[in-house]
């Protein structure tokens, strides 16, 4: 199976949370019907999606398996990322982003990862809480640290 865009993954996203009409996975996930419809033709040809003449659904559990691959998830990440730097870039005044570059002493390091646990913690509760809202109200939100010297490794090894 070819990549899974993140148009795609919003409409599968929509439809996991119930089977859904291409009208109702339009209004879910705020893009116009012919992009849906274009994006379920996509997924049927793929085999993933399957229509009972009324709502799409979920048709083949193996290839749920393989759009949520490693590959595919990092295509993911890639992709959002990509999009939300190229909306900040574009003064889009929805999209918020800091990149900061720091030197920090052992002991603010352990501050700083007793923050992230608690971010996490705090995400974690979120998405277990059951809430009835559109999947396009959704916020994404992405967070992390490395050290520059094994951002630079990372880059040498991938791209040289």
């Amino acid at each position: 199976m070819n990549k899974v865009m993140m148009l795609e993954r919003a409409v599968l996203e929509s439809i996991g949370a119930g089977n859904k009409t291409a009208q109702r996975i339009s209004d879910d996930i705020g893009l116009t019907l012919t992009w849906v419809k274009s994006i379920l033709f996509q997924l049927q040809s793929k085999g993933v999606i399957g229509f009972d003449g009324y709502s799409y659904s979920f048709m083949n559990k193996e290839k749920l398996s393989e759009i949520n691959s490693e590959d595919n998830v990092k295509y993911e990440i890639k992709e959002i990322t990509n999009s939300m730097i190229e909306s900040y870039f574009a003064k889009n005044p929805k999209v918020g982003m800091k990149l900061q570059k720091v030197n920090m002493t052992d002991s603010e390091a352990e501050i700083f990862k007793t923050m992230l646990q608690n971010l996490e913690n705090f995400i974690s509760d979120l998405r277990t809480r059951k809430r009835q809202s559109k999947t396009s109200n959704q916020q994404v939100i992405f967070w992390g640290s490395t050290t520059y010297q094994s951002l630079l490794g990372d880059f040498i090894r991938n791209n040289c």
